[in-house]
């Protein structure tokens, strides 16, 4: 390049295309912002799944686990029960872990079903002993 102007020469290869870089700078922008917001997604979903599972320490009360129990060692239970049922017993999974994400295993949603008609049965029919026990007196 001689510094000098010459007028004759061809134009540059392209002209410069604002728009065409301030397209291209936007999509850079989103994409930054959106990695940024499936980062923030990542962390809030581990730390809600840490959560979950110390608090499933508390979830199952021991007459849960006697009603899982009961209903994953019938022999007339599902195979996707049983198996469940078995797994705990060979401690290759516990009752926490299931009643935490029942939608995990094979059939949890149902056994978590069962469960909670077993509890609501329980329920009711202590309120009734008691409501007798009321009335005895």
């Amino acid at each position: 390049m001689s510094g000098v102007y010459d007028a004759s020469a061809p134009p540059p290869q392209e002209p410069h295309d604002t728009r065409q870089t301030l397209r291209r700078l936007g999509r850079a922008a989103a994409l930054s912002r959106l990695e940024e917001a499936l980062g923030r997604i990542e962390d809030l979903t581990a730390r809600v799944a840490e959560q979950e599972e110390a608090a499933g320490e508390d979830l199952v009360d021991p007459e849960t686990v006697s009603i899982l129990e009961s209903l994953t060692h019938d022999e007339q239970a599902p195979l996707e029960w049983r198996s469940l049922g078995r797994r705990v017993d060979e401690g290759l999974t516990s009752w926490r872990a299931f009643w935490s994400r029942p939608q995990a295993e094979a059939g949890g949603v149902a056994l978590l079903g069962a469960t909670m008609r077993e509890q609501a049965e329980r329920g009711r029919l202590a309120l009734q002993e008691g409501a007798r026990d009321e009335l005895e007196r």
